[in-house]
């Protein structure tokens, strides 16, 4: 808009309004939560078998430890899912209408953008094809494991697997396809990733590679678990053909869960050789690594079993020592993945409650010992608000001419300055409505001085004192 007052001014642009998003946009948006979601159930159900699977190990049935893990488990995978599948649907859908990659993301020539689409195309359907048969398999199983399969419709049941392997599958493409896709775009472009500083470079390569080693073993055994138990290959040739299959979901996995990974390794030992974080930041990270072992109790014997169960073992038989060493690196992959996506949820839940008590504890404070809020000067005006008078003449200060308050009391002070050098007498008047007066000393010019102070009835008083000029603060 033009400025009336500066015509030189320049017109600022004018911003058009964001229009509101339409009913349908919104019902979207809401509906694309249902994959997260329901792939969340998917990934309960796998750490529910497990937990079940560990309970008649032992002949025990504790039903408020297997809530406790199942509702854990479908926090962390909404949360660790969630976000990137609808943000993953967004930009495919805004790529596929603008035709134009995003400004953020690196430029490559025309022939690595061609094998970044056909590299990333192909690991991606391999791994939604592995991911259909495990979500199938997992849901399917349910209530068999459970000993429900007499109380429901199993025709229907069936029906209700292929729906949940069906999503299970769309959320791979929009989270470990799109990750992937992106992943091998940087690399062609030359791009690396920083890391916080040179503790954490070393902290992740003697760490965080190998438990992403771990997660592509992790991911190969349960998806060959899950196909094998669906195709039923017999011949030895059938069993290394679904585990070649079952061997792009790993790759997968890498560049999505294997690269949070790394970033967890990396975020967490940089933070610390910054500093002593905040008590906030601390109980968040023990509350989180509390859910998240409590979570991965059912993780090192899933492992132990899909290796050693007939039905799913491998096509070769790995020593003991090597399941165990992979069934531990499992687990703690899983721990460190589980603490860092449920540390945000706990830490927001820490600073929410560390201001609920301030807050309590503030007005406690404030009722148990009381302060004055009495200001310590009220009057609006300066605190010497002096007004001079007819300094030239001869002249005194009449009440007409002054501003009368109602509450205040002026003080008339008369100053007489007598020069025995020129013989000149002159008088000077002042009035204030505050008694605080300062002089300042003025160069002398005179020899002596008497000056009388007058101030309605009090007595007069005379001093010889040199040559004063009146200031006011």
């Amino acid at each position: 808009m033009e400025d009336r007052h500066n015509p030189t001014a320049v017109p600022s642009p004018i911003v058009p309004e964001e229009k509101p998003r339409s009913w349908y946009y919104k019902a979207a948006n809401v509906m694309l939560w249902a994959l997260p979601i329901i792939n969340a159930t998917y990934e309960t159900a796998v750490v529910a078998m497990a937990v079940r699977d560990m309970e008649q190990e032992d002949n025990s049935n504790s039903f408020g430890l297997l809530a406790a893990i199942s509702t854990f488990a479908f926090l962390q995978s909404l949360v660790f899912n969630g976000p990137p599948t609808v943000d993953g649907f967004k930009e495919t859908v805004s790529i596929c209408r603008s035709r134009k990659k995003p400004a953020n993301w690196p430029t490559i020539s025309k022939r690595k953008e061609i094998a970044a689409v056909m590299l990333a195309g192909t690991i991606t359907s391999f791994a939604a094809c592995t991911d259909f048969f495990s979500g199938y398999y997992f849901i399917d199983e349910t209530p068999y494991d459970y000993g429900f399969a007499n109380q429901v419709n199993l025709d229907g049941w069936s029906t209700l697997s292929t729906c949940t392997g069906v999503i299970a599958a769309f959320t791979t493409v929009f989270t470990e396809g799109i990750s992937t896709y992106k992943t091998t775009r940087t690399q062609f472009a030359g791009e690396v990733i920083p890391y916080a500083n040179t503790i954490s470079k070393y902290s992740v390569k003697l760490l965080g590679y190998p438990l992403a080693i771990a997660g592509i073993a992790e991911n190969l055994i349960e998806a060959y678990a899950s196909m094998k138990t669906k195709l039923s290959p017999v011949s030895d040739l059938q069993k290394y053909g679904v585990m070649a299959i079952s061997m792009p979901k790993s790759f997968s996995d890498l560049f999505f869960s294997g690269k949070r990974g790394i970033k967890a390794i990396d975020e967490f030992v940089g933070k610390l050789s910054q500093g002593c974080p905040a008590g906030t930041e601390v109980i968040a990270f023990f509350l989180a690594a509390g859910a998240a072992c409590l979570v991965i109790i059912p993780q090192h014997s899933l492992t132990t079993t899909l290796l050693t169960s007939p039905e799913t073992a491998l096509p070769f038989s790995p020593p003991d020592i090597i399941i165990k060493i992979l069934s531990w690196a499992v687990t703690l992959r899983s721990g460190v993945l589980r603490t860092q996506t449920l540390y945000p949820l706990f830490l927001y839940l820490s600073e929410a409650i560390e201001a609920k008590a301030r807050a309590t504890l503030t007005q406690l404070n404030d009722y148990c010992f009381p302060e004055s809020t009495e200001p310590l000067h009220t009057a609006k005006e300066p605190l010497l608000d002096t007004k001079q008078v007819d300094t030239q003449g001869d002249s005194d200060i009449s009440p007409s001419s002054r501003e009368q308050k109602p509450d205040s009391q002026d003080i008339a002070i008369t100053i007489h300055t007598e020069q025995h050098q020129t013989n000149q007498h002159t008088k000077t008047s002042y009035v204030t409505n505050n008694p605080h007066v300062l002089f300042k000393q003025n160069s002398p010019k005179m020899m002596t001085s008497n000056q009388t102070i007058q101030n309605d009835g009090a007595a007069t008083t005379t001093a010889p004192l040199p040559s004063l000029t009146p200031t006011y603060q």
